[in-house]
């Protein structure tokens, strides 16, 4: 399946992010998202995202879901980073959130993000939650990265992680991370952990990369990491990157470890990307480990893996009790 830009615009970057945005349907069909940050949709450079149904014979080639900028702020690159934020408020529904690092809210180009949540007829066009920089700081590009990070506190909510890595923190361009966790309403607009970066070098670019990074010790926590390709770590700009255990009360803000560049080579940007490799054990919402971990069908999709569809087809099967 080709899928093309569907207002046809030129310059528009469609296709600047890319990513897999869970079921948002429930309907036991993956989705996608796509980003264009430099679409022009009644501001110059505005951007838009679009997402795409998939089903029996794959996704459409017509987005069935069309995001504007919430804010129609020219220039604020709406899109440049998209992904799935799981299932944040619990109802069995695939959310998603889109960053605008370039956006003016209270301060100019801080950077917002966007969350939607899933129903049975998809994501809104309208935003559940509008997340602006926690510290109100100009050219801070915050949303220049947006990742799920899986359950972090275990209580059966998805919770989010946005990068801002031209963050002042207070070294020029250190960088931050945010997580935000989920609840029976979704994530609040406030963070519930800052992350600052652990060196706090200058130009280090902390959370130029955030992402669930699936659970690493087996605890029944997912963990995050986040990467600072800027950072010196006895290499010039050879890059860092660094891992969050999750716990009862979420991530800490002191890594459980740091990932330094193997090679210790100057300009090497280790940590430019960061990702979760999920292996086809995790539940149908992406890897999140819920509260109902103990259960049998949780075990069963850890033990034993099988396509998004079948997983989902099986919890579903087990909590409300109809045959699969």
């Amino acid at each position: 399946t080709t899928l093309d830009n569907p207002a046809n615009q030129a310059y528009g970057s469609f296709g600047v992010s890319v990513t897999s945005a869970g079921d948002v349907t429930g309907d036991g069909y993956a989705d996608v998202i796509v980003g264009a940050c430099q679409q022009s949709a009644g501001a110059t450079y505005e951007g838009n995202a679009f997402v795409h149904h998939g089903g029996a014979t794959g996704i459409l080639t017509t987005p069935n879901t069309t995001l504007d900028n919430p804010a129609n702020q020219a220039g604020g690159h709406f899109g440049r980073r998209v992904a799935s934020a799981g299932d944040l408020n619990g109802d069995g529904y695939a959310d998603v959130i889109v960053g605008a690092p370039s956006q003016t809210a209270s301060a100019a180009d801080e950077g917002t993000a966007f969350v939607y949540h899933g129903g049975a007829t998809g994501i809104p066009t309208t935003r559940t939650r509008g997340l602006e920089n926690p510290a109100n700081q100009a050219f801070g590009r915050f949303g220049d990265s947006v990742a799920s990070a899986g359950d972090v506190n275990g209580d059966g909510y998805a919770d989010v992680i946005v990068g801002a890595w031209a963050q002042n923190a207070p070294a020029t361009n250190e960088g931050n991370a945010f997580v935000y966790h989920g609840g029976a309403t979704g994530i609040p607009t406030t963070p519930n952990t800052t992350l600052d970066n652990p060196a706090n070098q200058a130009e280090g670019w902390f959370g130029s990369s955030v992402a669930s990074a699936g659970d690493v010790n087996g605890d029944g926590y997912a963990d995050v990491i986040v990467g600072a390709y800027g950072q010196d770590a006895g290499a010039t700009v050879e890059g860092n990157a660094f891992v969050y255990h999750g716990g009862p009360a979420g991530i800490p803000t002191t890594p459980t470890r740091t990932l330094d560049n193997p090679a210790n080579q100057a300009y090497g940007q280790f940590g430019r990307s960061v990702a979760f490799r999920d292996e086809g054990w995790g539940t149908a919402d992406g890897g999140r480990r819920t509260a109902d971990e103990g259960r049998p069908e949780a075990r069963f999709t850890r033990a034993f893996p099988c396509s998004l569809r079948e997983i989902v087809r099986l919890t579903r099967a087990f909590r409300t009790g109809v045959p699969a």
